[in-house]
Order: C-alpha cells, then structure tokens, then sequence
C-alpha cells in the first residue's frame, strides 16, 4: 500500500513538473563570448535553442548574405559559432522541445519563422515601417525585457 501512494506521488511530481517546464518562458541565454559579441554587434543574440543545429549550419554558411546584409567573418570565427550553436540548438537537449515542437520538417532560418513563434505571437501585431512606434518582430527586448536573459516571459507594463 506504502509502495503504491509512494509511486503515485512520485508520478504526480512528474506531471506537475513537465507541466512547470512547458509553461517556463525562459532558455539560456547566449553565454558564449565571440556568439554574444558577433551577433549582439548588429541585433539581438538570439539562443540558440530556438534553431535546430540544420538551421544554424544553413545561417552560419551564408553570412555575405545574411538578410540583406554582409556579417562576414574569419573561417576560425564562423567555426566556432557554429559549434556553439550546434551545440545548443533547438534539438541538443530538452530545452528545445519547445521550440521544436509541432514544427514540420522544413524548418527556417529566421526564428520568427518557425511554428513556435507563430504559435506565440499569432495575436500581436508588428509593423513593417520606420515610425518609432513600431515593433518589429525580431526586437524581442521591445516585449521582453529580460530576453537577454534569456526570460522570454511578456512584460508587465
């Protein structure tokens, strides 16, 4: 009897937290120096668990075209900011099970591509012009105060 309430209990914590990871809007951050340092240099370093490691592979060996513009670097740079991403894309650990699931085989270089951002951002709207008052919609810090920390949770205000 002991054993039973013992194994119920055990399969109650279990639920109770996967369910507090799905809800949990926070990944880790960039914490690799030259990733932070390249990519913060023109937009928001995005972590990495929020591409799987074919997207990064695909972003990272067309940088003289990198949406429009030239984010060249040196052949030991471009290699080890892949290895970083790679290493903690979307499908390296559990972490990105968020990101990756429901999404099809084809997945996007742009993260506000993917089926996950869709999903969470289907009722905001962004503007595509140069008033200030606009969102675009890969400014994640104009929502999300601590996306540099990788807290994705909306802000209050």
């Amino acid at each position: 009897m002991l054993a039973r309430l013992f194994l119920l209990a055990m399969m109650g914590f279990l639920f109770l937290s996967a369910s507090m990871r799905a809800r949990d809007e926070r990944i880790s951050p960039v914490n690799h120096a030259l990733t932070k340092e390249e990519c913060s240099a023109c937009h928001f370093a995005f972590p990495a668990a929020m591409l799987p490691s074919a997207s990064w592979t695909r972003l990272m060996s067309s940088l003289e075209s990198h949406f429009g513009e030239d984010a060249s670097l040196d052949e030991a740079s471009v290699a080890a900011i892949t290895k970083y991403l790679n290493s903690n894309s979307a499908d390296s650990s559990w972490i990105g099970n968020r990101f990756s699931r429901g999404q099809t085989n084809n997945w996007p270089i742009r993260i506000t591509e993917t089926d996950h951002w869709l999903r969470e951002h289907k009722n905001q709207s962004f503007k595509n012009t140069s008033s200030s008052e606009d969102i675009y919609q890969s400014d994640c810090v104009a929502c999300h105060d601590n996306a540099v920390k990788g807290d994705f949770r909306v802000n209050d205000a």
